[in-house]
């Protein structure tokens, strides 16, 4: 039984992306950025510091999705150390980052799993239990995978049919105005919005942690999405009263301080436009507020082991 005042979890995350694979425009075209050190050094040494300042302000614990091929850089090991000690959680986000990973051979597929949780454990000295699909990428062979590389949880579905619709669209839009495909579609929409067990052998289990949509756009959960407090707050509450947990994400490229990058992408230009880094902080912390008084914010590492605990109880 549980005790009165237990809350439901909150499981509270940052996708370190370094930018690869984000749409951008090159003279007028549509394009995807490659892997750049220099991106990689902006998102661990300028991008990410800001984030966990926030997390210790409001003493909240998060789960780190790294891509192992960025991660293992000499530029990444001073706020991989910072990460590691405050007490959060390294989690896998594949080798690479590649946007059509659901669509590899099984050996290319195992390497984007198993590769990345050994380099990851290498670095940070703890076993990485964790998987996000680059893109939200995720399909039945994957979490054969998973199971069998020794991970406990994936945080790659998100149940509904916005996202998948805006990723078609977004798709058609670039073959018709650069005349290539952008590798974006997922595995078919999920509608299973609470925890369950995807993946079973013996007593090891796969426990996926879908992404909280609201029920009825199904608009993602997701922190550059709802920007400002009336479009956060419309979403947050019809989704508070539908779940009984909340899987909340936010990205790397969100901390850019667009004063001192002058980055231009899909995401900066649309989502987070003529807000100063200063707001977008402010914003964030507001919403952390919010979450974690109505839910115990924690790890996805945390959030499976109490799943577990309430099985056994």
């Amino acid at each position: 039984m549980q005790p009165p005042n237990h809350r439901a979890p909150a499981f509270i995350s940052i996708d370190v992306d370094c930018m690869v694979g984000q749409p951008t425009r090159v003279d007028g075209q549509w394009a995807t950025l490659p892997a750049s050190d220099e991106f990689v050094r902006r998102s661990f040494q300028d991008w990410l510091p800001p984030f966990l300042d926030l997390l210790a302000r409001n003493a909240v614990k998060a789960t780190f999705f790294l891509i192992s091929d960025f991660a293992k850089k000499p530029i990444a090991q001073a706020t991989i150390r910072r990460i590691i000690a405050e007490g959060h959680e390294v989690a896998s986000h594949s080798k690479s980052h590649a946007f059509d990973m659901r669509h590899f051979d099984r050996a290319r597929k195992r390497q984007e799993v198993l590769e990345s949780k050994q380099v990851l454990e290498d670095i940070s000295g703890a076993e990485v239990i964790g998987f996000r699909g680059p893109g939200y990428a995720f399909d039945a062979e994957i979490a054969d995978l998973l199971l069998e590389s020794g991970y406990r949880y994936d945080s790659s579905v998100v149940p509904g049919y916005f996202l998948d619709t805006y990723k078609t669209l977004f798709g058609l839009y670039n073959l018709a105005t650069v005349g290539r495909r952008l590798v974006f579609r997922n595995a078919p929409p999920s509608t299973r919005w609470s925890p369950y067990i995807v993946r079973q052998q013996g007593d090891h289990a796969l426990l996926e942690l879908p992404l909280s949509v609201d029920p009825i756009l199904t608009l993602p959960m997701v922190s550059f999405v709802l920007q400002g407090k009336t479009r956060f707050n419309a979403s947050y509450r019809l989704t508070k009263l539908h779940a009984r947990h909340l899987v909340y994400p936010f990205h790397d490229f969100e901390f850019i301080d667009q004063s001192k990058d002058g980055l231009s992408a899909l995401h900066i230009d649309g989502f987070l436009r003529g807000k100063t880094l200063e707001q977008r902080l402010a914003l964030y912390e507001w919403q952390l507020g919010k979450i974690c008084r109505d839910f115990e914010c924690m790890t996805g590492a945390d959030f499976v082991a109490q799943q577990t605990l309430q099985k056994a109880a």
